[in-house]
């Protein structure tokens, strides 16, 4: 029968094997030698700019994901009115994003509730 002793042995032989063949530990590897393909692109960093207004800086840090979270671009600001929809504030955000060359994440939250149609 397997002890935790011997599991935490055995754990500890195989991650003293297999690690350096799964990655490189060295410690004095240069940044010259880092390959271009293994760094991160920037559309893998997203960044979450809420209450965006005219005359508010752009993020210093580069990131190529913009997230649309506290924008003031959910259902209700969208469409204030059944059926009259206000997609101007969207608009200069998609605008902004193009500018910037980044992406866009619309979060599909705060939508009304099912049947919220039918109860107006």
């Amino acid at each position: 029968m397997f002890t935790k002793i011997k599991v935490c042995w055995f754990a500890t032989i195989c991650s003293l094997v297999l690690l350096p063949e799964c990655a490189d530990f060295s410690l004095n590897r240069s940044p010259a030698t880092v390959s271009v393909s293994s760094i991160v692109p920037a559309n893998y960093f997203g960044m979450h700019v809420g209450f965006v207004t005219p005359g508010t800086p752009w993020p210093a840090v580069p990131f190529g994901t913009w997230r649309l979270w506290d924008a003031n671009v959910t259902w209700k600001d969208l469409e204030p009115q059944k059926g009259v929809w206000d997609f101007s504030k969207l608009d200069a955000f998609v605008a902004l994003a193009q500018q910037h060359k980044v992406d866009i994440i619309l979060p599909l939250a705060l939508t009304p509730p099912v049947g919220f149609r039918a109860a107006q």
